[in-house]
């Protein structure tokens, strides 16, 4: 499983290497050009405010049905219909909890439409990734990996194609294309499961959807409390400063790239909870795995967190044409936080996979008490440097509870070799960086080689047993 691990794992970084990041940065942000930062600001905050509702469209059912389909394998012909049953029931409680909370947050009627159809694209996407992780889940890893980057694919010809023929859109023309290309992508994947014998005439099993919601209760916290974390800073900068909306969009232009970098630590996680969870079933060493996940994930995100510090001036330049340098500088701390939000989802899934989910919850309220009170505070004095310090310092705070849960737990034994290849990694990185320097090339090309050599090195050192991944398994 290790060996199938890395092989989907590269496939999954090559396909959204050459996708996922040109859409945020190639299209998203020309979006952003486009429609303007107040426009955009709204729709961020928007976007947060449903997002904080994602707790009732998935309470949790992706999360415990990933490990539930990958240790339950022959139920699924039965489970599934009725799973399509509760997220229709669930979609209408959404929207209405989501509509209430505008009225009362004292949004307008254009506000309100806008948010209605966020809500629908917010369903679907989360439809397409349910149904994805059904792939996953059957064991049928590879065709779950191909599929991962279709969404944005079709996202960055549709609006590609409106930016390059200058043809004008709204805000809205924006959702809307989103909304088209996730029902586009969630038809697609039931086609493919249908094809598996998989009914897709829901079921409304009262009695099933009671059990199996309450089996997902532990998992409601993690969403809900996740969210909060994740979307809650662009909801009060909108809402608590005097040009919200305008300081909600220029907070998004750095948020773009803890989105960017937590793409790759997301579809690490989303891959790794059912081969957690289907190794902790069959009482299988689990060692070998996660600390190959995490050589990986820790070399990634550090490697992108030093290229978007050192070269922040110059990537800001390049996708937002002139920005303001002292508003760059207030965005640095969510450069920063790029490191502990993507290492949480080596450690997170881990956790969840284990049924520690009561201890993973705490954490996550504590961190999300202070998060509330800090932003409530001090950004309407301090404004989005606020935001972005607190995002870093929550993120840090997690990733420290998260790792002493997996080995107070005894999740993961300790080993001093994770120890030796956390700092052979960051001073291999560190050094190269500052050879690379001295070249004085163009900052792409110092990127690329930056990339290219210190993979090179972290397979010679062997804290990547390139190797070993192409031979066969023994376990």
């Amino acid at each position: 499983m290790k060996r199938e691990f890395a092989f989907n794992i590269f496939f999954l970084l090559l396909i959204n290497l050459l996708i996922k990041p040109f859409y945020i940065f190639g299209i998203e942000s020309k979006v952003q050009q486009a429609v303007g930062d107040a426009a955009f600001g709204l729709y961020f905050s928007l976007f947060g405010l449903v997002f904080l509702h994602q707790f009732i469209n998935d309470p949790g059912i992706q999360n415990y049905n990933a490990i539930f389909v990958a240790q339950n394998r022959e139920k699924i012909f039965h489970h599934f219909p009725r799973l399509l049953g509760i997220k229709l029931q669930l979609l209408i409680i959404m929207l209405a909890s989501v509509l209430l909370s505008s009225l009362i947050l004292g949004y307008k009627m254009e506000a309100i439409m806008l948010l209605g159809l966020i809500v629908v694209v917010l369903f679907l996407s989360g439809m397409f990734v349910l149904l994805r992780s059904m792939l996953s889940s059957l064991g049928f890893y590879k065709a779950d990996t191909w599929l991962s980057g279709i969404d944005r694919l079709l996202l960055v010809l549709i609006l590609g194609a409106l930016l390059y023929g200058r043809i004008p859109f709204s805000i809205y023309h924006f959702v809307l294309i989103q909304l088209t290309v996730y029902l586009i992508c969630v038809v697609g994947v039931a086609i493919l499961l249908k094809s598996k014998h998989l009914s897709f005439m829901p079921i409304f099993d009262k009695a099933y959807s009671l059990q199996f919601l309450k089996s997902c209760l532990p998992y409601t916290l993690i969403i809900f409390l996740t969210a909060i974390v994740m979307r809650g800073d662009g909801v009060i900068i909108e809402r608590m400063l005097t040009d919200g909306k305008v300081q909600a969009g220029i907070y998004a232009k750095g948020y773009r790239f803890l989105d960017a970098a937590n793409m790759f630590g997301y579809l690490f996680g989303a891959l790794l909870l059912p081969m957690y969870a289907n190794k902790i079933d069959h009482k299988k060493e689990i060692g070998d795995l996660f600390h190959l996940a995490y050589n990986i994930l820790l070399f990634l995100s550090v490697y992108i967190a030093i290229i978007f510090y050192v070269y922040r001036i110059q990537i800001f330049s390049l996708f937002y044409g002139h920005v303001d340098v002292l508003t760059i500088e207030k965005l640095v701390p969510l450069i920063f936080a790029i490191l502990p939000v993507a290492m949480t989802n080596v450690f997170g899934p881990l956790i969840v996979s284990a049924h520690k989910v009561n201890a993973y919850n705490k954490l996550f309220l504590f961190a999300v008490i202070i998060y509330l009170a800090a932003n409530i505070v001090c950004v309407p004095k301090y404004g989005i440097y606020a935001a972005s310090l607190i995002a870093f310092i929550t993120w840090s705070f997690i990733l420290l509870g998260m790792v002493s849960m997996v080995y107070f737990h005894g999740l993961v034994n300790y080993d001093k070799k994770i120890i030796f290849d956390t700092i052979k990694i960051i001073v291999m990185l560190v050094v190269t960086y500052t050879t690379v320097k001295n070249l004085e090339l163009h900052w792409m090309l110092s990127s690329a080689i930056i990339g290219a050599v210190g993979m090179v090195l972290l397979v010679l050192m062997k804290v990547l047993p390139l190797g070993g991944l192409l031979k066969t398994e023994n376990k």
